[in-house]
């Protein structure tokens, strides 16, 4: 199989579709939106308005862009996904890093730490996950196990069978736990800020553990309606966020 080809790339969004995307932001229709009173019903209205104002009057899309640009982006399709990455290159004496950002996330997040572990000797890889910024748009619903098969894959394009480490948190750190266990081989090993997966006969035995357990199942509960939504019917959501800033 030849390996794919890796191109590389740089952010150029269209005046047409910044033009477009603010004419949607200032003509939004505030009087259709109910005020539950802060936070206590999803987004704060008041916060949203603020940050509608700062879209408006403050934000400067091509100083962002120009200063995103200076950083090393690459493109690849990998089984008929595109994928866009990061790769700060180290001098090969450590092994490489994938870095994976969560849900609502970027690439961004690893930025300040990049060129500090590649002065190491470390190559980084920061992915933007499928359906993320520029590995947009995507060919089907990709969950979880099928994110970390295309992850391996895209290591393996860069780096053939060299072992790996990979740190992720929120849905990074799923997708990281699914390369762990699915080719535990390639892997050196990996690092969590976010534990959610457990042995399917993993049982809390201490009070503390139970109490966890507990507490866990609550905050799932309360905060997580939007990730069920996503799991069962993201097409619904997919149709309104598409379309709006």
């Amino acid at each position: 199989m030849a390996t794919p080809e890796i191109s590389p790339f740089k952010i150029d969004i269209s005046d047409e579709r910044l033009t477009t995307i603010m004419a949607k932001v200032s003509a939004y229709d505030w009087s259709q939106l109910p005020d539950a009173g802060g936070w206590a019903s999803g987004v704060g209205i008041a916060d949203l308005k603020r940050l509608v104002e700062y879209w408006q009057n403050q934000f400067n899309w091509r100083e962002v862009e120009l200063c995103l640009n200076h950083l090393p982006h690459y493109t690849v399709d990998i089984e008929g996904e595109r994928l866009h990455f990061i790769h700060f290159k180290g001098n090969g004496t450590k092994p490489p890093l994938l870095l994976i950002h969560g849900w609502p996330g970027s690439f961004l997040e690893f930025e300040a730490i990049a060129s500090l572990l590649a002065a190491d000797g470390h190559d980084v890889i920061i992915p933007s996950l499928p359906g993320f910024a520029f590995s947009n748009p995507i060919t089907g619903i990709i969950g979880p196990r099928r994110a970390a098969e295309l992850m391996h894959a895209l290591m393996s394009c860069l780096f053939g069978e060299k072992p790996f480490i990979v740190q992720g948190g929120d849905w990074g750190a799923h997708i990281a736990s699914w390369m762990a266990f699915t080719k535990p081989d390639a892997m050196l090993g990996f690092h969590l800020n976010m534990v959610s997966i457990y042995a399917e006969d993993a049982e809390p035995i201490s009070a503390e553990e139970k109490q966890l357990f507990s507490r866990r199942e609550v905050i799932l509960d309360i905060e997580t309606g939007y990730n069920h939504e996503q799991e069962t019917r993201p097409q619904t959501l997919g149709v309104a966020m598409a379309d709006s800033p």
